[in-house]
């Protein structure tokens, strides 16, 4: 019997709203085989057909990089990748963005942690920091599942399938699939 193992292509796209675009990461000798890193013009056509995973992390608003020129970019790449996504239904999007975590009042009976408080006040340090240098803000999660939801076209659009967070971070992972209208996705 042969050995099957399944084939990832992450895809780095290069962007014109980042200072200094980094280096591509280099890829450990045992999965050289497995992942493969291309890069595109940044909201060009999608023209890796076959990827299982495809993957886009949104930038951090900063003073230069303010999230409606963010939000913008974001949804010229979401549409990009819609096309591969219809016509590949095994295909799956992950988009990765640092967000405002959703307040845990005191006594609200979320059995919120040290972890989540502390992860909580560094983020709004910095949304407050982004507001006072540059009259800017960072996204709520609620703003980007609506970007995601808002990629469409005339047969369906973008669904949330899996979100992946932790409690010591405002890092939060998206998987994204196509639906078409009346479609059902489990």
């Amino acid at each position: 019997m042969q050995s099957y193992e399944p084939s990832f292509s992450l895809l780095v796209g290069g962007s014109s709203l980042t200072p200094r675009p980094p280096s591509p990461p280099s890829i450990p000798a045992h999965l050289s085989g497995k992942i493969t890193l291309q890069k595109r013009i940044a909201g060009s056509t999608q023209f890796v057909r076959s990827a299982a995973v495809y993957m886009l992390h949104l930038p951090s608003p900063s003073p230069s990089l303010p999230w409606p020129a963010i939000s913008s970019h974001a949804v010229s790449e979401l549409t990009a990748h819609l096309d591969v996504l219809r016509s590949h239904s095994g295909s799956r999007l992950v988009v990765t963005a640092m967000v405002l975590p959703l307040p845990h009042p005191q006594g609200s009976g979320q059995g919120g942690t040290t972890a989540d408080a502390e992860m909580e006040a560094a983020a709004r340090v910095r949304d407050l920091s982004l507001l006072q240098l540059a009259n800017g803000k960072h996204p709520e999660k609620a703003e980007v599942v609506d970007l995601l939801h808002g990629i469409r076209d005339g047969a369906g659009g973008f669904v949330l399938t899996d979100e992946i967070g932790s409690p010591t971070s405002a890092f939060v992972a998206w998987e994204v699939q196509y639906q078409a209208y009346g479609e059902v996705k489990r």
